[in-house]
């Protein structure tokens, strides 16, 4: 199945080629929030067709929506959730090893646990979109990514989010940037050495030319 037949909202291709772009080898994703899977179909797309199969995708969700998807009815299972529509979604990708799916909140202590301390080399955030989730997820997660790695942010036109993400960064990272794809998505770069995040960032044409 392609990305574009899966249900949901996306429009984070930059910010999602940018995340497979810059893991190491046998580097490893996080996405928090994957609804049906349009946006971790994209991603595994991604990873095939640039030969990356090293890479191993983490998508959790609840998979059964947060407050802003209370209208849904469709594709929910006997057990209440979504899971296994989005697994039949991704399944070529779970059969390949690279995405494995997790069913849980993103704040479960006990999910948070099963990581260590610099795990991740990328975390998107995209979960629940209310001030206090986004916050908790930034919080919760910061320790499980590991020094060189970068945090991704979805959706930072909706002031939630924004203020959510300055909040969470603030004693973090002396500075993140928030760029324009088809939508605004913020990333920060976990490291000492800030000097490194350039390569991390949106080239503008100007760079180019400067002596």
């Amino acid at each position: 199945m392609k990305y574009h037949e899966i249900p949901g909202w996306f429009n984070g291709h930059e910010e999602y080629d940018k995340a497979v772009d810059y893991c190491p080898p046998n580097g490893k994703i996080l996405e928090i929030g994957c609804f049906y899977g349009r946006s971790t179909n994209y991603m595994c797309t991604n990873i095939v067709n640039t030969k990356r199969n090293d890479i191993k995708v983490y998508a959790l969700d609840t998979f059964r929506g947060s407050s802003e998807h209370s209208f849904i009815k469709e594709a929910v299972g006997t057990d209440g959730t979504f899971k296994a529509y989005t697994e039949a979604n991704l399944k070529e990708f779970i059969d390949l090893g690279i995405v494995e799916l997790i069913e849980s909140r993103s704040d479960n202590p006990e999910t948070i646990n099963k990581f260590e301390d610099g795990f991740f080399d990328v975390i998107i955030v995209d979960g629940a979109h209310e001030y206090e989730a986004v916050l908790d997820d930034i919080e919760n997660w910061w320790s499980k990514l590991k020094q060189d790695g970068i945090m991704l942010f979805d959706d930072m036109y909706m002031e939630s989010v924004a203020t959510a993400v300055s909040k969470g960064l603030s004693n973090r990272v002396p500075h993140y940037s928030v760029m324009q794809g088809r939508e605004a998505y913020g990333i920060a770069y976990k490291s000492e050495d800030q000097s490194k995040a350039k390569k991390y960032m949106k080239l503008v044409p100007e760079d180019h030319f400067k002596n």
